[in-house]
């Protein structure tokens, strides 16, 4: 299994003491989703996503209140598309040829707010936006 996802390696002192989890800056989004694993089986947790300068990754927490987190997923190498039965998305790895995804079902009006905030940013699908050109002259 590549080292992009992590299971219970997600610990608040491992962050240092800046880091918060009740409100840090680089938080996208958070909220409740249903995990779907293998055999259809269904699982409520919440999923929180966050994105800085250098990391882009999402925490899967169980949906009790106080719980150590299920995974962190990076989320830098990875490809977000909504599902067939348009109940959800996919979120798949890049990369490997034996890709590792995870498929989240939420409700159709969160769907896009959820999708762009697990969209990469170096995804086709994310748009960036550049400094200006700056043109250089030359001195005389």
């Amino acid at each position: 299994m590549p080292a992009d996802i992590m299971s219970n390696a997600c610990r608040g002192e491992n962050f240092g003491k800046s880091f918060s989890k009740k409100s840090s800056e680089s938080e996208v989004k958070s909220g409740f989703l249903v995990l779907l694993g293998p055999g259809g089986m269904r699982q409520d947790v919440r999923v929180v996503v966050y994105r800085t300068s250098l990391e882009h990754f999402a925490v899967i927490y169980p949906r009790k209140r106080v719980a150590k987190p299920i995974g962190v997923v990076n989320l830098r190498n990875t490809a977000v598309e909504q599902a067939e039965s348009n109940s959800g998305f996919i979120v798949r790895q890049k990369g490997y040829d034996n890709t590792i995804s995870a498929k989240f079902v939420c409700s159709e009006r969160d769907m896009e707010s959820w999708m762009s905030a697990f969209t990469s940013r170096a995804s086709p699908h994310c748009v960036h936006t550049s400094l200006p050109v700056l043109v250089e002259t030359e001195e005389s």
